[in-house]
């Protein structure tokens, strides 16, 4: 416990909470959101989400999409916080679905896609085959490599 204190204002009633009471609790919210999401993408095979558009409809893509390894790598980030067995096999799934990016050569974001998503996997798990899978990235994103200006 952090032991910061900050006031709350819930309408006409007050509530004092800790700063580490406000933070599991938003925590385990989002862990309820994260598994109802992935609820709903579990049949969407090569979908992941993206936001929701005016009406409150989910918008997804595919895992080229810059932000695709945004959602597994919350997913990776909530199992480290519960150690909850089905988060991590939520993550591992999600993951799955961008590993396809380690080929990529064409843009610059292969690092938000596989770090997000299988770096944290890798630090969390260990699991071997993550790492080859983020080499393999980190490879393909040298091909963009301009020596002429120094920079991808």
């Amino acid at each position: 416990m952090l032991g910061i204190a900050v006031l709350i204002s819930a309408g006409s009633c007050n509530q004092e909470e800790s700063i580490s009471e406000i933070i599991d609790e938003s925590l385990s919210s989002s862990v309820c959101q994260y598994a109802l999401m992935t609820d709903v993408l579990r049949d969407m095979p090569d979908q992941l989400p993206r936001t929701l558009d005016g009406e409150g409809r989910l918008i997804t893509v595919k895992s080229d999409w810059w932000t695709s390894g945004f959602f597994p790598g919350s997913l990776w980030y909530l199992h480290e916080f519960t150690g909850d067995p089905r988060l991590k096999d939520d993550a591992v799934m999600m993951s799955s679905r961008v590993e396809r990016e380690k080929y990529t050569t064409n843009n610059h974001d292969v690092g938000f896609i596989l770090y997000c998503s299988y770096g944290n996997g890798l630090r969390l798990t260990g699991e071997e085959s993550y790492n080859e899978i983020l080499l393999t990235g980190a490879r393909s994103l040298c091909t963009r490599f301009r020596p002429n200006v120094g920079c991808i």
